[in-house]
């Protein structure tokens, strides 16, 4: 499944805010320049809200959907880049060895357990907001 097609069969809508900063994650983890959104994700008549940030250096397009980056203007993020982090996210185990495993990071860290809590209640946001059959589609999207 592509993107379009995805998009195409189940009808997400999103808002996006920008915000100063994150409530919940250590902010330090981020570096200066790092913009910050409270994204709204709407989808058969149920809404999820999260944050989400973009670090200065991210510059990655998806074709068709970013246009030339401002230095001082930060391009928010769009509908196809917030989904395919979805995508990601809802692929995390409920294990903690596999998450350390499958993500590389540090399993002797406490930002790693806090990461690993994160991604497992985004993930069961996500599975609420979806439901079984969009989160199918979701994962089997090629990127």
């Amino acid at each position: 499944m592509t993107p379009t097609e995805f998009t195409d069969k189940h009808s997400v809508k999103m808002t996006v805010h920008a915000i100063p900063s994150r409530t919940g994650i250590d902010m330090a983890d981020f570096p200066e320049g790092s913009s910050h959104y409270l994204i709204i994700l709407e989808y058969d008549s149920r809404a999820a809200w999260f944050g989400y940030s973009k670090g200065p250096g991210c510059t990655r397009s998806i074709p068709g959907t970013m246009e030339e980056k401002s230095e001082t203007e930060p391009e928010p993020p769009h509908l196809l880049e917030i989904l395919e982090c979805c995508a990601s996210d809802s692929t995390c185990s409920d294990d903690l060895d596999d998450f350390v495993a499958d993500f590389g990071y540090d399993g002797k860290l406490v930002a790693t357990l806090h990461t690993f809590e994160a991604c497992k209640a985004q993930t069961k946001l996500l599975a609420d907001l979806f439901g079984p059959e969009a989160i199918e589609d979701l994962q089997r999207i090629e990127w």
